[in-house]
């Protein structure tokens, strides 16, 4: 009985090794030494990335992110944000021409747009300047002072 299980002991330790050696354990060291043979150099060091602190990271995308608005007109940066609108609310629209921008007071802007196929009638985005940024708060045709009255009565 005791020379069976030093049998099938010997027979799984030979099973492991011939696995181990077709998994490919062993290659990365020949690997190295044909390198080493050639006259390549193992870097076994790593060069330091530079460390940037996510706070920074950020300080550094609002620094950019404010110069560009400074330097696109206030009927650009509403422009962007009415097709940055369509775009994520309509996905399947394709390109889009921009017809008319008219911005009212610095605060107030109409968007009016048509994919450039001309597969819909133009539309119009209806948007308020807040904290900086350009937010649609109403998109679409037939639109009327009626429904916004916040909002200047020449902006429609």
């Amino acid at each position: 009985m005791r020379k069976k299980s030093v049998f099938n002991v010997m027979t799984l330790f030979l099973v492991v090794v011939i696995l181990a050696y077709s998994a490919g354990c062993g290659r990365k060291a020949e690997d190295n030494s044909k390198e080493k043979a050639q006259g390549q150099k193992e870097s076994t060091v790593s060069q330091p990335k530079e460390v940037v602190p996510a706070n920074e990271e950020k300080k550094e995308d609002a620094e950019k992110a404010e110069d560009e608005k400074k330097t696109k007109s206030t009927d650009e940066q509403a422009a962007e944000a009415a097709v940055d609108y369509v775009r994520a609310n309509f996905p399947n629209t394709g390109e889009l021409d921009v017809l008319e921008v008219r911005v009212i007071d610095l605060k107030w802007a109409r968007v009016t747009l048509q994919p450039k196929d001309k597969s819909t009638d133009a539309a119009a985005a209806y948007l308020r300047e807040t904290n900086g940024a350009w937010i649609v708060f109403d998109f679409g045709t037939g639109i009327t002072p009626e429904q916004h009255p916040e909002a200047p009565g020449e902006l429609f």
